[in-house]
Parts: C-alpha cells; structure tokens; sequence
C-alpha cells in the first residue's frame, strides 16, 4: 500500500484547541492546491465533531474562511468545494487528504494517497493514536510523525 500517513502530535489539552490543529492543517493542504476529506465517525461523538468542524472553518482565523460542505455519504451531496466533512469515509470526488477524528481506522484507506491524524496531548489521545498507527503500520502505510 503507497498510502502515506501522517501524525501530527500537537500540545493541545482540549478537544476545541485539536480541532483548530485541523483547521490550519486543512487551510495549507488547500493553499497547495489539494482537496480534504475530514472524516469523524458516524456515532454521537463523530456527529458533534463535524458540527464543531464545521464552525471553526468559519471562525478559526479572524481573517479566514474555508469553503466547505457537510455530506451524508450520498455522492449527489458532494460539489466541487474542496474541503468536505462527514461520517462516511468512501472517497468524494478528488479528494487527495483524508483527515480521519475518528477513533478508528477507516475503512477506505486505499482510496486516499494521504491520511492526517491529529492526536491531542492527552494519554487516552495517544493511547488511540498509538493504537491506529500499528494498524496503519500492519497495512503497509508509510508512516511520519510531525510534533507541533
């Protein structure tokens, strides 16, 4: 598998300080031109995530503003905006990244040539974090890891 996947191990304490992580991970893959798939999960915890998602792509800078769009799974949601968050992690269009909130590996790995996992400071963060990056490692991902 060619799949290259990315850690990105941050300080950050709390769930709103990861997820402005994701926001400036999400703004420098579109300034270079690529489209991201942020994937959170279909449970309760994945539904309040893309919510939160979706309101710091808003807000998260003062002077910016990430187009983006909620999807359902459902192909005829998808629109040539380059930044979609949902629960399903089949493949929209040309997406380039995947940035997977959930707590697990996503099933659709080979759809995507990159992955993003962001993992917060805190020991049940890591010890998911440490969890999927041995199954992205017994898949034959290339693996980096980035502290920020």
């Amino acid at each position: 598998m060619n799949l290259r996947v990315d850690f990105y191990i941050t300080q950050a304490h709390s769930e709103d300080e990861r997820l402005r992580v994701v926001c400036r991970l999400t703004e420098k893959a579109i300034q270079a031109g690529e489209s991201v798939f942020i994937f959170t999960g279909d449970d309760s915890q994945g539904q309040r995530v893309a919510k939160r998602v979706d309101e710091l792509l808003w807000t998260f800078r003062d002077c910016s503003f990430i187009p983006h769009q909620m999807t359902n799974g459902d192909e005829r949601t998808y629109s040539e905006v380059a930044v979609s968050i949902g629960h399903d992690s089949s493949k929209p269009k040309s997406t380039a990244i995947l940035v997977n909130l959930s707590e697990q590996v996503p099933d659709s790995l080979t759809d995507y040539p990159r992955l993003l996992e962001v993992i917060a400071a805190d020991e049940a963060s890591k010890a998911a974090g440490r969890t999927r990056f041995k199954g992205y490692r017994d898949q034959g991902c290339e693996l980096h890891t980035h502290n920020i």
